[in-house]
């Protein structure tokens, strides 16, 4: 079960540092993972939220809201969370990457998920 759990591990941060939008690979240090209970088997209910920025937002704006992001991705109730811009692939009519950020949160039950949603 360990080897399963290092190699989706793996597979997520390939991912995410892949997922840069100037195409430029993150370092460890950058990643915007944020997992708070390592031992979590099997997430109960994953929510997910897209951002879109209204035009003229400006380079400050978008670092305060990026922290916080960060931020938010330490709310005790959370299991893990994901963060980050559409990954620049190719268009393809069934894919939407017209958004500026997307969440990915991960809680163990509902019960944490009503408490997140409440704080």
């Amino acid at each position: 079960m360990k080897f399963i759990k290092i190699i989706v591990v793996t597979i997520v941060v390939s991912t995410l540092l892949s997922c840069n939008p100037n195409g430029q690979g993150q370092t460890i240090d950058e990643m915007t993972i944020i997992n708070n209970h390592q031992e979590m088997e099997k997430p109960v209910l994953i929510h997910t939220v897209f951002f879109w920025t209204k035009e003229g937002t400006t380079d400050e704006q978008k670092k305060a809201f990026e922290a916080g992001l960060v931020k938010l991705g330490t709310c005790p109730q959370i299991e893990t969370f994901y963060w980050g811009p559409p990954a620049p692939t190719e268009a393809r009519g069934v894919v939407d990457n017209t958004y500026d950020y997307a969440i990915n949160v991960h809680f163990s039950s509902l019960e944490k998920q009503a408490e997140y949603q409440d704080e």
